[in-house]
């Protein structure tokens, strides 16, 4: 009830990024271990040089303020983004209540005891925050969403649909995180011209590992421009080299260069193609030069 009640505060003020930067100085000794490395990231992005510049950068009022309580629903399957939700939300001046799954509440659970500590340091100064976990088919969604200015719903469409259909204020403003995938074209005649193949591949390798794939930045597809003539040989070095890297990730890898030489000599179309890794998997497709084809020039 306080939190539904607070007021707005002022974007981007100074006790805001102060906080964060607190945080982050507190927190990253934490990411050296194994398990907490990847919020290494955000933690180095909320230092208050970078938000300060992200300020700058926006050209914002500094007579601007929030819209008040912001109800955010964090997604599951990448507990990291609790964080970026809660992040913007108090930066753009806004209380913000967090509901996270109770997977990502262990997988932040590490960071609560700063988190309680900053929060009494600071409560006079800062909008009101809250992280609460409870069962996604809970009433308390409806009952939290009629009191609220603003919702931010990371989940995918199912998700998306069904907060759009509970009660909210008439001034409410949404912002909604649909599923998305993402694709990369990669033309195989330019591969051979790197210098440092291998550290593409290992970056490539990192970010089709990462979140099973499920990330939306996360290349679900790869299409492949290539002549006819290159395209066994330059695809088959392209997930030679791929494999070799994601295996020096995780041992429990399935050779993509195997199912690929399989499907080339079977003649199958590639898009049919599913090398698993991990639950996910990268589905090959080839692309034929079109001199009509913008891509073609890749």
């Amino acid at each position: 009830n306080i939190l539904l009640s607070s007021k707005p505060y002022p974007i981007f003020s100074s006790d805001i990024i102060d906080f964060f930067n607190v945080f982050s100085s507190l927190s990253l000794p934490l990411c050296s271990r194994s398990h907490l490395k990847p919020f290494s990231a955000f933690f180095f992005y909320v230092r208050s040089r970078n938000l300060n510049k992200l300020f700058q950068k926006g050209s914002y009022s500094p007579n601007s303020v929030g819209l008040g309580p912001s109800l955010n629903i964090a997604p599951s399957n990448v507990p990291l983004n609790a964080f970026y939700s809660l992040l913007f939300s108090l930066l753009s001046g806004s209380p913000c209540l967090l509901r996270v799954s109770e997977l990502t509440l262990i997988a932040l659970q590490d960071f609560f005891p700063i988190l309680d500590k900053l929060f009494h340091s600071y409560k006079d100064r800062i909008p009101s925050f809250s992280i609460v976990s409870y069962p996604s088919d809970s009433d308390l969604t409806s009952l939290l969403s009629a009191s609220c200015h603003s919702r931010v719903v990371w989940g995918g469409d199912a998700t998306a649909a069904h907060i759009r259909q509970l009660p909210c204020l008439p001034s409410c403003r949404d912002i909604f995180f649909p599923n998305r995938q993402s694709y990369a074209i990669v033309a195989l005649k330019s591969l051979s011209s790197l210098q440092e193949p291998n550290n593409l591949m290992a970056l490539f390798a990192k970010d089709i590992s990462m979140f099973s794939q499920q990330a939306c930045s996360s290349p679900l597809h790869i299409f492949f421009i290539a002549d006819e003539s290159q395209r066994y040989e330059a695809a088959y070095k392209f997930f030679e080299n791929l494999d070799s890297s994601v295996s020096s990730l995780d041992d429990n890898f399935y050779s993509s260069k195997d199912c690929l030489e399989s499907a080339l000599d079977l003649n199958l179309d590639l898009p049919e193609l599913d090398p698993f890794y991990s639950g996910s998997y990268i589905r090959a497709s080839s692309l034929l030069p079109d001199e009509s084809d913008p891509l073609s020039s890749l």
